[in-house]
């Protein structure tokens, strides 16, 4: 191989070395970038893909019509790379490499330095965020403590609250059953007095007053039912007891008939001769 040739190829090989991606250099001269968002990694991880599959699909198609070719490049490139290490221009071809190499380190050394201070930057805010939200979460427990506190408070006070009202609803409803208890009772007291007394015709309208306007505005109470069952019976004993008492009445005024006539006559006598007397008189 010529001179020409061998420059050609060592230049050829310089620019495969420089268009290879500096990641893919060595274990040693790898450039950790930052982590990326969930998001971006998707849609890098999902362009990959695609692009990953277009690939497949050509190198398929390219496979069966480039097989021979490949092996007659294989050859060549073997002969091409024996004729660099065993040719004349082997240490001029190491030096131009090791120039290359440094080159691409100082990149690397300058790109990592970049994001290593944007990562301690970050991690810098980041212990800053973390105090700031432990001092947060005291100040948030100490509130939420007094809160705890002034709750417990306001609950005993709304149960007392409750109470109250409880109490206030069931003595409201107690004054209103009372104010239609009450007249009955009235009422009733009055029927016992009234009989008492042998005043039968009021007891008799006392009595159907009771059954026909107060029981009814009263309600189903217990006390209420008995006077309602006892009304009959009531006024069955008011119209046997003045039955009684006519009879008696009559039956005396039957005995005392003669007496009676006798001083209803002397009485009227005793009238005319006044009368006679006055007019002689006059």
């Amino acid at each position: 191989m010529t001179s020409v040739e061998t420059a050609a190829e060592h230049e050829r090989i310089l620019r495969e070395i420089e268009s290879t991606d500096t990641n893919c250099i060595g274990p040693t001269l790898r450039c950790y970038q930052l982590p990326v968002s969930k998001k971006k990694k998707e849609e890098k991880k999902k362009k990959n893909n695609k692009e990953n599959q277009e690939e497949k699909k050509k190198e398929e198609k390219k496979k069966n019509n480039n097989k021979d070719m490949n092996e007659e490049n294989q050859e060549k490139e073997k002969k091409k790379n024996k004729s660099v290490y065993d040719g004349q221009e082997h240490g001029l071809f190491m030096e131009n490499l090791d120039v290359r190499i440094r080159n691409h380190d100082r990149e690397i050394e300058k790109m990592c330095n970049h994001h290593f201070q944007g990562f301690v930057d970050s991690i810098t805010e980041l212990l800053k965020v973390r105090g700031e939200a432990q001092k947060l979460k005291s100040q948030v427990t100490e509130t939420n403590r007094h809160l705890q506190d002034d709750g417990k408070e306001l609950m005993g006070s709304m149960e007392e609250l409750q109470k109250c009202r409880v109490q206030q609803r069931n003595m409201a409803s107690t004054i209103d059953k009372l104010s239609h208890c009450l007249p009955v009772l009235e009422m009733y007291s009055r029927l016992q007095e009234q009989m008492r007394t042998k005043r039968y015709y009021p007891a008799l309208r006392t009595l159907e007053q009771l059954e026909h306007t107060c029981l009814p505005r009263a309600g189903q109470y217990r006390f209420c039912s008995i006077m309602a069952e006892n009304s009959p019976k009531l006024r069955t004993q008011i119209r046997d007891t003045a039955m009684t008492q006519l009879r008696d009445f009559l039956e005396s005024i039957r005995k005392h008939s003669d007496k009676i006539g006798e001083t209803a006559i002397r009485q009227a006598q005793t009238g005319t001769d006044m009368e006679a007397r006055g007019s002689n008189s006059g």
